[in-house]
């Protein structure tokens, strides 16, 4: 067991997407690290959580390695059912767990730098004990720096996302920390906690989630843009429906326009209307990001945000396009969620939440290969 664990911390976060796409991002039947109100420590095999995270909010945290995920269980009530089949062999009692060297208060110690936690758990330095079994000893304060990505977002109420949704942050979140110099990466993650703690209940939440497990700036860049892009023809359809003696939903509406006579609003003018509904300041910010001549007008930022959109989306030859290894990339996704936060504070209650979901209007629906469309009518 010894020789299998330092065996995974030699490759810690090479593996771990190889891991999560292997394992299809579960988290079933992976060795759980214990330790027990006696301070007796001990390493189960494959146990097998029946549970998914989402049932353990505030209980669970969780450390990949490179074929296996240690879960923590702090603090878990006996009424809730884990596989307790190994532990009773062993003569424990399921409830009693918490993370070896961690059994304090995680949210209350001073925050480290998350290289502190990763050169640990990569190399051997002195005075590192291995416990009884081979594992680690993880001071509570490297774990608490290790597992605060989670831990942000762990602050949201998730009951919107599936269960693979959620697993999938779990496994793959810390794979996007591995630079300890990658201030643009943690600082967007902190952006999009704040985007999801303050958020609205509408926001596409798995297009928040593709965008903080994608591989590159591009692709976070296109899936925050899309939360964006959801809202396109709200403002028009709501003034519609204000002509309207009973309450109708901008969204349904839209839903129906599109359906029934085929119109789509212009995206650039869909653009430029969400960004005159929200604060100036916001739109400035996200216009230097960008890079713009006159950040302060809503018109310029949107089409140079449209622009960059189109840059990233299409590739053809002769077109002209932005010079994309120049962007701040992490500045104007950063800027984007803020966008995005005061959008959807403005369009919310125009959104039906209780539409069934084949019904809805979603980001996929009716989505082609070439997403630069014109408005009007099909």
């Amino acid at each position: 067991m010894a020789r299998d664990m330092i065996e995974a911390n030699t490759s810690f976060f090479g593996h771990v997407e190889q891991h999560a796409q292997r394992h299809g991002y579960g988290l079933t039947f992976k060795k759980l690290c214990i330790k027990t109100t006696n301070d007796e420590k001990q390493v189960l095999k494959h146990a097998k959580v029946l549970l998914p995270i989402k049932s353990y909010w505030g209980s669970v945290f969780g450390i990949a390695y490179a074929d296996s995920l240690i879960i923590a269980l702090v603090d878990v009530p006996e009424s809730q059912e884990i596989d307790v089949e190994p532990l009773e062999e062993m003569g424990l009692h399921a409830g009693y767990y918490t993370l070896v060297g961690a059994s304090v208060d995680l949210f209350n110690v001073e925050v480290e730098q998350f290289g502190k936690a990763y050169d640990l758990l990569l190399n051997d330095m002195e005075n590192h004990e291995l416990d009884i079994g081979g594992v680690r000893h993880i001071p509570a304060d490297v774990c608490h720096e290790f597992t605060r990505p989670v831990r942000l977002f762990m602050s949201q109420d998730w009951q919107e996302l599936s269960e693979n949704e959620v697993n999938r942050l779990a496994a793959c979140i810390f794979s996007k920390c591995v630079n300890n110099n990658d201030d643009e990466r943690r600082n967007f993650h902190e952006a999009v906690a704040g985007l999801c703690v303050n958020g609205r209940k509408v926001i596409p939440y798995d297009c928040v989630l593709n965008s903080v497990t994608s591989l590159g700036w591009k692709h976070t860049f296109l899936e925050l843009y899309r939360c964006i892009e959801y809202l396109y023809g709200i403002p028009e359809s709501k003034e519609l429906a204000n002509k309207f003696s009973e309450k109708t939903y901008a969204s349904d509406l839209l839903v129906e326009l599109r359906g029934v006579i085929g119109w789509k609003p212009f995206e650039l003018g869909a653009l430029t209307r969400l960004m005159k509904d929200i604060s100036l300041d916001a739109v400035e910010r996200l216009g230097l990001a960008l890079g713009c001549d006159e950040p302060d007008k809503p018109d310029v930022v949107s089409k140079s945000l449209y622009s960059l959109r189109n840059s990233v989306v299409h590739f053809r030859s002769g077109q002209e396009v932005k010079k994309l290894h120049e962007m701040n990339w992490g500045r104007i996704c950063v800027e984007l969620c803020e966008v995005i936060h005061l959008c959807y504070v403005a369009f919310e209650s125009e959104i039906n939440t209780e539409t069934d979901e084949d019904e809805q209007d979603s980001p996929d629906k009716g989505r082609e290969v070439d997403v630069a469309e014109e408005g009007g009518v099909e």
